[in-house]
């Protein structure tokens, strides 16, 4: 492939979030063709981050974040207009910076594309993002639900649209030895790894919680719920865990080290994430756009529970690696109880889940599929 330069701009960079990773494992992607520097309009840092060149824009100041805050569009033209004249391919990691991106993109003569990945994309667009969606060259999406979701409001160029999955290295999420329940003393674990925001509760943190009583009137060995991940409604999961009874049994593991994380992957017996997909009274939607920690924890070899609808029914195959659900309690709690008295069967969808991100969601299959997409372009 012949050296270029692509420009990718993010809302935010680092490796601290789904849509964050996936950024980055992007760019990475990228770096195996060509240069790229990267603009991350609220991100402080400016540095070579990850072997990757960094110019973040937000300030370090509070009093100058908050004057930043309203004028960000601003400060994010002025960076893109600055920068030399030699860039080949503009990719927008957000639609909220597709605007900006879109226009340097046109200004220079070059094709842009966008990255979406759900609830950023499945509510209504602004006559300006929409326009830029309709003349990205390329659209690409990190599941078929939200890929569906973009094209549907196409007008054209539905052909554009495609999907690269997220990826996971086998190598680090792997079985352990060490699952709970194998003697009667042990807490047989349900983990869900998720951030605990107040403003969302679609992750199903509180369907989880509130099966618990029906669960652990079936199975008779005690069981643990462990619940990775911080936010602000911490609080309220308290509070419903102590209603219901199972106070003692909710265990708040808070934020972890990829290491722990990986660790509790391996030791639980279910992993279970209900987020369901709906739409809020202000016409946003909630849901999940992919879920990575669904395949993560199909690669530690664990069964998983999920609900129906959104981008994780890329993932979970009913009745196979997993249980899909409705989001109820009793939907719950009866998936859970099939499980977590099933060891033979947990096994059994552990095994063919870790098979399944083997076939389709290894890290050397994401790498190869941004490959064959930039080697469309006469530049690569």
């Amino acid at each position: 492939m012949q050296q270029g330069q692509i420009l990718f701009v993010s809302h935010m960079f680092g490796r601290f979030g789904g849509l964050e990773i996936y950024n980055l494992d992007t760019v990475h992607a990228f770096q195996n063709h060509t240069n790229v520097q990267v603009i991350s309009a609220f991100t402080s840092r400016q540095e070579i981050y990850e072997r990757i060149s960094m110019k973040g824009l937000l300030p370090t100041q509070p009093l100058l974040q908050r004057i930043y805050r309203r004028t960000w569009r601003f400060w994010l033209n002025l960076a893109l207009n600055s920068l030399k004249k030699d860039v080949d391919l503009a990719v927008a990691g957000h639609v909220l910076v597709l605007p900006q991106v879109a226009n340097y993109a046109k200004k220079q003569g070059i094709p842009y594309w966008l990255l979406v990945f759900g609830i950023d994309v499945w509510g209504n667009w602004s006559k300006e993002v929409a326009k830029a969606i309709e003349d990205c060259d390329r659209v690409v999406a990190i599941s078929e639900y939200t890929a569906e979701s973009v094209r549907r409001r196409l007008v054209r160029n539905k052909d554009r649209v495609v999907v690269i999955h997220p990826a996971v290295d086998l190598d680090k999420f792997f079985a352990g030895s060490n699952a709970n329940g194998s003697v009667n003393n042990d807490p047989l674990i349900i983990l869900t790894v998720g951030r605990l925001a107040a403003s969302e509760r679609y992750k199903g943190h509180d369907l989880i919680i509130s099966a618990l009583p029906e669960v652990q009137k079936q199975i008779k060995q005690r069981i643990e719920y462990w619940i990775i991940g911080g936010g602000d409604d911490r609080l309220w999961l308290e509070q419903l865990a102590d209603e219901v009874g199972v106070a003692d049994s909710v265990i708040f593991k808070g934020a972890v080290i990829e290491s722990e994380l990986i660790e509790a992957y391996q030791r639980c017996n279910v992993f279970a994430m209900p987020s369901y997909v709906t739409q809020r009274p202000d016409g946003n939607w909630t849901g999940e756009g992919f879920g990575i920690v669904y395949i993560e924890a199909a690669a530690c070899g664990k069964p998983v529970i999920a609900c129906d609808s959104g981008g994780q029914t890329d993932i979970v195959v009913n009745g196979l690696t997993g249980l899909l659900v409705k989001p109820t309690v009793d939907d719950v709690a009866n998936a859970l109880v099939e499980l977590l008295s099933d060891p033979k069967k947990s096994q059994q969808m552990g095994e063919a889940g870790r098979h399944l991100v083997g076939e389709k969601f290894r890290r050397e299959l994401f790498n190869q599929k941004w490959t064959n997409l930039l080697s469309q372009l006469e530049i690569y």
